[in-house]
């Protein structure tokens, strides 16, 4: 799991509030230049919510392509797609499969009434573009910045446990506001980053998440 860079805490947490940032200062222009938009009203709702929809899948595209412009051109992360198919990735994916099972599975006994971000209440007029952002592109995003970069990163200037406990204090943080979503977001970076980890590769990690957000989605 040794790479050529590394974080200390310190930075690691300034980077991570520039990610945030980022990400709400380009969601909250989306949003003023939607609302500003006269639209034509005799257009069904169900239009106007799939232009929403598209509005906010442009926007966290733009988002991805400048925190992956900053991860392999200034961050020094590299990424290698294993070959060990057979005894490897298969068998790590499975666990990671299994394991985003469990965490969604268990959400609704850690709380009785949840309502945070992964749960994807939406309607089939937007329901595409969104699993696009939320499914695909952003469990991706989040596993190469906050286990690739985060966990990495301090975990080669301390050690594992230190960058396991900092990238997913920070991965929770920044699904602020509300503390159950927080508390979900924990568990699951706990997860996340033993699989990275232990498997040595991102894949799991990035699979698991996958999972995770596709049963939401569909939950």
């Amino acid at each position: 799991m040794k790479s050529k860079f590394s974080l200390s805490i310190f930075k690691a947490v300034v980077v991570t509030a520039a990610y945030y940032a980022l990400f709400a200062l380009l969601s909250f222009t989306t949003s003023t230049i939607y609302n500003s938009i006269e639209f034509n009203w005799e257009l069904s709702f169900q239009n106007l919510l799939w232009t929403y929809s598209l509005s906010n899948l442009l926007y966290v595209l733009i988002f991805a392509s400048v925190v992956l412009l900053y991860l392999f051109r200034i961050g020094k992360v590299t990424f290698q797609l294993s070959t060990n198919w057979l005894t490897g990735d298969v068998l790590w994916g499975l666990l990671a499969i299994g394991l985003g099972h469990i965490i969604v599975g268990v959400q609704p006994y850690l709380f009785s009434n949840v309502n945070w971000d992964y749960s994807f209440t939406l309607l089939d007029g937007y329901r595409v573009p969104t699993f696009i952002k939320a499914v695909i592109v952003i469990p991706v995003l989040e596993e190469l910045f906050f286990r690739k970069y985060l966990l990495q990163g301090v975990a080669n200037k301390y050690n594992s446990l230190v960058g396991l406990f900092v990238s997913t204090a920070l991965f929770s943080v920044v699904h602020l506001p509300g503390y159950q979503s927080m508390i979900i977001a924990f568990l699951g970076g706990i997860i996340s980053g033993v699989l990275y980890i232990y498997s040595k590769r991102l894949s799991p990690s990035i699979l698991f998440h996958i999972t995770w957000n596709l049963l939401a989605f569909y939950g």
